[in-house]
């Protein structure tokens, strides 16, 4: 510990990974980017600079655009080389990019990273501190599952926290808690209202091949402008009501206000109003 690496040893990585960079199947050393981190890290522990191959393998990983715990693994292992500080960044973009999901994974693999970076270089990695921030929340705040190595990561990050981790205040991880809920909430009122209103959109759009199908269905062998009528006004109150649930809900989600009844009024006779809007402007 602490030693030089016998040459010996620097000779057999060598050996090993020009085998490994000459592969052209499985076992490639851009297919596991744990394995193409550790040889990075072995360069860098022997002060030897990454052959040509190795930096190849690495460029031909980041654009397959790995996921953020690949890319923060070889991000961390290329910033221990003064030379490729550039491509480490690249990987640490990747780590952190906006397309990536939004789990205990993710978050650990980030937040692991920003403190590796710090230890190495001294000084913090170059992306938004919001999102080390949220990484950090999120793996406090939950439990990693289902990845060995992203709770290794948790885990190590934690630790070298231990004598200045300031865990944020109880209501500060609810908050983040209910932001989150509140997202999913959101999300799932956007949903319900676009299916309703798409669903009744391409009936009314389609009601003379509808109002066909019935009259099959009952027999009947002329319909009835009511029927049109009904069947038009009806979509109006459909889409209007889903109009006024999404607004509604939204509403009672992000305001603190008080609907004192306003709320089933609306739902009530906004989508009447609809109808009898629907039905009249069909009938002219």
């Amino acid at each position: 510990m602490g030693s030089d690496p016998p040459q010996e040893w620097i000779e057999k990585l060598t050996t090993t990974v020009s085998e490994l960079i000459g592969r052209r199947t499985k076992l490639r050393l851009d297919s596991d980017p744990v394995l193409l981190a550790a040889v990075v890290r072995g360069y860098g522990a022997a002060q030897q600079a990454l052959p040509a191959g190795v930096i190849e393998s690495a460029k031909e990983l980041l654009a397959r655009r790995p996921g953020p715990s690949e890319a923060a693994e070889v991000a961390e292992a290329l910033v221990r080389h003064d030379d490729q500080q550039e491509l480490s960044k690249d990987f640490a973009a990747a780590a952190f990019a906006a397309s990536a999901p939004h789990d205990a994974i993710c978050a650990a693999a980030r937040w692991w990273l920003a403190e590796r970076w710090l230890q190495l270089r001294s000084r913090s990695l170059a992306v938004d501190p919001e999102l080390v921030r949220q990484a950090r929340l999120v793996v406090l705040s939950t439990v990693v599952h289902g990845d060995v190595r992203a709770r290794a990561m948790a885990f190590e990050a934690a630790g070298r926290n231990v004598d200045r981790l300031v865990i944020d205040t109880v209501e500060e991880l609810a908050a983040a808690g209910v932001g989150s809920s509140k997202l999913r909430t959101t999300e799932l009122y956007l949903w319900r209202a676009s299916a309703s209103v798409a669903a009744t959109v391409f009936a009314m759009a389609n009601i003379d091949p509808l109002v066909a199908w019935i009259d099959r269905v009952t027999g009947v062998a002329t319909p009835t402008g009511l029927l049109f009528q009904g069947i038009f006004g009806l979509g109006c109150a459909v889409i209007a009501f889903a109009a006024v649930k999404l607004v509604v809900g939204l509403v009672k989600l992000h305001r603190d206000v008080e609907m004192r009844g306003l709320d089933n009024a609306a739902q009530l006779f906004i989508p009447l109003i609809a109808a009898l809007a629907g039905t009249m402007l069909h009938q002219g």
